[in-house]
């Protein structure tokens, strides 16, 4: 079992596919709604999106509360 401290720092190593960042800068520049529906925990997805500079991008995010 992780801590959430573990958890957050094993999430903060996960990298970007290339290409990603910018198509999402596309997409928005374009006027299109991006949300993310997760069936993950909310605190790991928006821990994610920090980490990589995304959160931006992202009108709502819908995933499993933490707390």
């Amino acid at each position: 079992s992780y801590s959430l401290e573990e958890a957050s720092n094993h999430i903060k190593k996960i990298g970007i596919v290339p290409g990603m960042k910018e198509m999402f800068s596309n997409l928005k520049s374009n006027g299109v709604e991006i949300i993310i529906l997760s069936g993950g925990n909310d605190l790991f997805v928006k821990t994610y999106l920090e980490q990589q500079e995304l959160s931006q991008y992202f009108t709502n995010i819908i995933a499993n509360r933490m707390f």
